[in-house]
C-alpha cells in the first residue's frame, strides 16, 4: 500500500525532473535558433516524457483511485475538486508535450509546453503536499509511515 512517504518521494522527483527538463528547454532553443532538429544526446527531454508517462501520469492514477476518494469532509471534496482539475489540465499539457517529442523537432511550442507544465505541476505537488497530506493526517491519523487506507503500493518510481 502506498504511503505519504511515498507521496512526498514522488513530488520531488517531479521537481528534480522538472529541473532537469529547464535545462533541456534551454539547449532546445539555443538549437531551434540554429534550426538543427532535437538531438539524441537531449536526454533531459526524453526523460521528462518517461517520468510523465512512468512516473505522472501512474501517480494521478493512485490519487484519482485511493487517495482522493478519501476526502469526504466538505473541505475534502473541494480540495478534491481542484486537484482533479489541475490532473486533468496538466495532463493535455502531458500529452501535447509527448506529441512534440515524438516529432524531435525543437520548437517554441515545446518550451513554452515545458514552462506551462513547470508552472502548473510545481504548485500542484506543493498543493498536495502543504495540504492533502496534512488533511489526510488529520482525517485519519495517518503517519508518514503507514499505508493509506485502499492505496495500492506505488512502484512505478523504482524502474
Amino acid at each position: 500500500m502506498a504511503t505519504l512517504v511515498e507521496l512526498y518521494s514522488e513530488d520531488r522527483a517531479a521537481r528534480q525532473s522538472l529541473a532537469r527538463l529547464e535545462e533541456a528547454c534551454s539547449l532546445l532553443m539555443l538549437q531551434e535558433r540554429e534550426g538543427k532538429r532535437l538531438p539524441a544526446s537531449a536526454e533531459a527531454l526524453y526523460e521528462a516524457t518517461a517520468f510523465i508517462r512512468k512516473g505522472l501520469l501512474p501517480h494521478f492514477d493512485v490519487e484519482e483511485k485511493a487517495v482522493f476518494p478519501l476526502l469526504t469532509t466538505e473541505e475534502g471534496k473541494n480540495l478534491r475538486g481542484e486537484l482533479l482539475q489541475e490532473h486533468d489540465q496538466l495532463r493535455v499539457l502531458f500529452s501535447r508535450f509527448m506529441e512534440l517529442m515524438e516529432r524531435r523537432a525543437p520548437s517554441q511550442e515545446l518550451m513554452n509546453l515545458a514552462l506551462e507544465i513547470d508552472r502548473g505541476l510545481i504548485p500542484h505537488a506543493s498543493k498536495e503536499d502543504e495540504v492533502l497530506i496534512p488533511l489526510l493526517r488529520q482525517l485519519y491519523g495517518i503517519k508518514d509511515d503507514e499505508p493509506i487506507p485502499h492505496a495500492p503500493p506505488i512502484g512505478y518510481l523504482q524502474d
